[in-house]
């Protein structure tokens, strides 16, 4: 059978995207914290004590901040795409017609709300 997707909800896509990069904006957020930690004990070893004490408390706030600031900065700027793009999608496809796939025919059997694909 052949379907075609002519529209996608932009609602339940910005939805998934935000939860999505926030958990990567997280995970590279951490990333980045890991970097520059690594760089200031660099800077460190080369026996630079006055700048020691301040560099600690800067490096600790920049990760900090880093932590939040990207996080939401990667889930926030990528919903926006997303949205805009789905927008986008909906419409082009609205005129030309959408993406089209072909599903092979299968045997679908309901039990106790769960549906289990079986190929024939």
């Amino acid at each position: 059978m052949e379907y075609e997707i002519k529209r996608f909800n932009i609602w339940s896509v910005a939805k998934i995207v935000f939860i999505i990069f926030l958990i990567i904006g997280f995970l590279i957020s951490l990333f980045y914290v890991v970097i520059i930690g690594i760089l200031q004990n660099f800077v460190q070893s080369f026996g630079i004590d006055e700048f020691e004490g301040e560099a600690m408390r800067f490096t600790g706030f920049i990760g900090i901040f880093l932590i939040i600031f990207l996080t939401f900065f990667y889930a926030i700027v990528t919903t926006i795409f997303s949205i805009f793009f789905t927008g986008l999608y909906n419409i082009i496809a609205g005129v030309i017609g959408g993406i089209k796939f072909n599903i092979n025919k299968e045997s679908f059997e309901i039990s106790e709300g769960t549906a289990q694909l079986e190929k024939t």
